[in-house]
């Protein structure tokens, strides 16, 4: 399933970018 893996991408990114913000570094 293609757009389970596109989630899993996502996500991540959306997770990265978070901690990104919250650590500023």
């Amino acid at each position: 399933q293609t757009v389970l893996g596109f989630a899993l991408v996502l996500i991540g990114c959306v997770a990265g970018l978070r901690l990104k913000k919250r650590f500023s570094i």
